[in-house]
């Protein structure tokens, strides 16, 4: 088998079987957080539903790093009005 690259165009060469291709720029970082995190001044809040407890926890823990520990927040399990049984309340309070 042969283990020399096959160049086929200038800027693409095939490598077994993979494509590698040269100056494709790289894309901007856009992780668009489904919560309002770094919209939120301090003594701000939200509720979101107790399902969703790991995934606020991890979007905080990821807005704390992006942000070089800025953003500092703090949640609690609440109550909700009705049907909608118990809601976790997340804060921004200050760094």
């Amino acid at each position: 088998m042969n283990s020399q690259p096959q160049t086929t165009t200038k800027s693409t060469t095939k490598v077994h079987g993979y494509k590698i291709e040269k100056d494709i720029p790289i894309p901007e970082y856009r992780k668009v957080s489904r919560y309002p995190l770094l919209h939120m001044e301090v003594g701000d809040s939200f509720t979101a539903p107790i399902s969703e407890v790991k995934q606020v926890r991890s979007a905080i823990t990821r807005t704390h790093r992006i942000t070089n520990q800025a953003y500092k927040f703090l949640t609690r399990t609440v109550h909700g009005r009705g049907r909608t049984g118990k809601l976790l309340r997340v804060w921004r309070v200050v760094s």
